[in-house]
């Protein structure tokens, strides 16, 4: 895709840099400020050498099983996982880079749908080098934090 077509091109390079460098993103933003049209900027770019995931968080807001289900499909070797532990294994086996784009993210923080250690598993990709990851939310999070009683006002 041709940067012109972009929203913002010279921002999304910059985030597409950061994450190639490994980094986690918190994208904050209320709707229609451009959030999921960046997030997609950077789906069609498909660098080259980087899977790129797209996740609406918005669809899997009440079903951690379908959550993990697309995950899963998304690997595209019909793997059955039961956490995202498993998928983060998976994706360690497969090897190369990965950018994983969260949108809605919020909507995820505080309902019992998607188990504790589930947060405390996605944190695990800042030690993966190969994996960038994007959390787009309305309000600023601190993205490593694992309590999840700190969202709880």
């Amino acid at each position: 895709m041709n940067t012109a077509d972009y929203l913002r091109p010279v921002f999304t390079q910059r985030i597409v840099k950061r994450l190639k460098a490994g980094e986690v993103v918190n994208l904050v933003g209320d709707d229609h400020q451009g959030a999921s049209r960046l997030l997609e900027d950077i789906q069609n770019e498909q660098p080259e050498g980087i899977a790129v995931i797209l996740v609406d968080m918005e669809v899997f807001k009440d079903s951690y099983v379908n959550f993990l289900q697309a995950m899963a499909d998304v690997m595209g070797v019909g793997l059955q996982i039961g956490s995202f532990s498993e998928w983060l294994e998976a994706v360690k086996l497969h090897g190369g880079q990965l950018f994983l784009l969260m949108n809605h993210y919020d909507l995820i923080l505080n309902i019992e749908a998607y188990p504790p250690d589930f947060f405390t598993e996605l944190n695990e990709t800042l030690l993966i080098a190969n994996i960038g990851r994007i959390c787009a939310t309305k309000i600023p999070i601190d993205l490593k934090i694992t309590d999840l009683d700190a969202f709880v006002s």
